[in-house]
């Protein structure tokens, strides 16, 4: 149990429904998808817990912060739950976008590996996966809807 991340690339089409009617999002839970599209269409991301500790290895120093030193990849999971409500985020392609290509300069001013074979450290595996994640998403139009909780 505790506190999950889960995130699904959406369309402009699904971006207007969830305006007109805010019930229509995404469920915190990747195994209840109340869009009903097929799961295999639309590229996915769940980080487990992880998703506080790439926070704080994006610079941030807090789930709310905003200061010059969080690099634009830390938007993919920014926010917190108390567990009693999830939060809840909608991100635009040009966010998607500005995140995707942060990760990239991430995974090389770090020196890790964006594309070999999954770690063994927990924290590592999930970075990978929301590398792989935001760039199978950038460039595609597509936005990007999460929930912590």
């Amino acid at each position: 149990m505790g506190i999950r991340y889960f995130a699904k690339a959406v369309t402009a089409a699904r971006v207007n429904d969830a305006s007109n009617d805010p019930m229509l999002s995404v469920c915190c839970c990747p195994d209840t998808d109340s869009w009903d599209e097929p799961r295999d269409r639309l590229p996915t991301l769940d980080l487990d817990k992880a998703w506080r500790d790439i926070q704080v290895m994006l610079g941030a120093e807090s789930s709310w912060d905003t200061h010059a030193g969080v690099r634009p990849a830390a938007e993919l999971v920014r926010g917190y739950s108390n567990g009693m409500a999830p939060y809840r985020r909608l991100l635009s392609p040009d966010e998607v976008d500005a995140a995707a290509e942060d990760l990239k300069l991430f995974f090389e001013e770090t020196g890790r590996n964006a594309d070999g074979p999954d770690p063994e450290d927990y924290v590592e595996h999930y970075l990978q996966k929301a590398h792989r994640f935001a760039s199978d998403v950038a460039g595609t139009g597509l936005w990007v809807y999460y929930a912590i909780g």
